[in-house]
């Protein structure tokens, strides 16, 4: 397994004089893994880590001030997680992602909202989480669009571009007219000028 911290501001480390990292595993398959996703399983150790800033006092001894609290990092930890097995191919749509066990919720549910996940190969996965709690890797199916539902959406939005173009055309059709009835009106009005100052010289004479 490999942990690594931001590089960038992002690291919640930065500007302590020391940073104690401390890692626990539960290193075996939850007996009652319950997911969010379709058909999620547990497919790696847990991983829960914790930051602290300490003061060290001497090479081997220090004091821990206070814990550091991580949540919405910009830039993720990367945690490298090997797995129990690898991927059940039996379903093309099966696929790997991170995730925790979301212990506000009273089901406790395995959920991999705000973690990302980086597929190395079927043994090995990073995790990217930008808060830290237990952390773990899952199998599930992810939804793919039926070819059906693909071109219902095509239509769809082929449909929706039919409108706004007619509608486009409309606009531009009434404003073409517009224009030609405003110049017509402008010449006629020189026209009947000229007409009324014929009739006017014709009664002078």
């Amino acid at each position: 397994m490999n942990i690594s911290l931001p590089t960038t501001n992002s690291n919640p480390c930065k500007g302590t004089a020391a940073c104690q990292v401390s890692i626990i595993i539960i290193d075996s398959p939850l007996a009652d893994f319950r997911s969010d996703s379709k058909e999620g399983v547990n497919k790696s150790m847990f991983v829960e880590m914790s930051l602290s800033e300490t003061e060290v006092s001497s090479p081997y001894e220090y004091i821990v001030i206070s814990d550091i609290k991580v949540t919405n990092l910009s830039d993720p930890i990367r945690m490298t997680i090997p797995l129990y097995e690898g991927l059940n191919k039996s379903n093309p749509n099966n696929t790997f992602g991170c995730g925790y066990v979301d212990e506000a919720t009273e089901a406790q549910l395995f959920k991999q909202t705000g973690i990302g996940a980086e597929i190395i190969n079927d043994r090995l996965v990073t995790c990217l989480p930008s808060h830290l709690t237990q952390i773990a890797v899952e199998q599930y199916v992810k939804d793919v669009k039926t070819a059906e539902e693909d071109s219902l959406d095509t239509k769809a939005s082929s449909s929706s571009n039919e409108s706004q173009d007619e509608s486009v055309s409309s606009v531009n059709m009434w404003g073409s007219w517009a224009v030609y009835a405003v110049f017509a009106l402008a010449g006629m009005v020189p026209i009947g000028a000229f007409w009324g100052r014929r009739i006017d010289l014709r009664d002078e004479q």
